[in-house]
């Protein structure tokens, strides 16, 4: 694959992955279905988190589709004038998302290319 990485950590039951995924989009494919072979066959309590470097509105997730949910709380890059939603999460159907949202502070359009975006989750049991 495309030298990116991901990480993953579980803790009581939930798994949580950080991903950067590839500039191309066969690369993306490739890189998503990869984490998904890691956390398949039980997704429901799986969070991901990342820049997932896709700009189509209608496709581009597709290896997530049947197990997650994914997403994009707004425009994040680039950070001195976003005009797309880079980065998202992904999740599994026993995560819902609470609120989010992208943090639009100065020093973060300095800090990075792209701006943070945040979510917050519940787990249910």
């Amino acid at each position: 694959l495309e030298p990116r990485g991901a990480v993953f950590v579980e803790m009581n039951g939930l798994r949580v992955v950080g991903t950067h995924l590839g500039l191309l989009r066969l690369w993306r494919l490739r890189q998503m279905k990869s984490i998904l072979d890691h956390v398949w066959p039980d997704c429901s309590q799986t969070l991901i988190a990342g820049d997932f470097n896709e700009w189509s509105d209608i496709r581009g997730t597709e290896p997530w589709e049947n197990d997650f949910s994914v997403l994009y709380p707004g425009r994040s890059f680039p950070a001195r004038r976003p005009i797309t939603s880079l980065d998202g999460f992904a999740y599994g159907s026993s995560i819902s998302t609470m609120d989010d949202g992208v943090f639009r502070d100065p020093a973060a359009s300095v800090a990075s290319d792209h701006l943070p975006v945040w979510a917050n989750f519940e787990v249910s049991a």
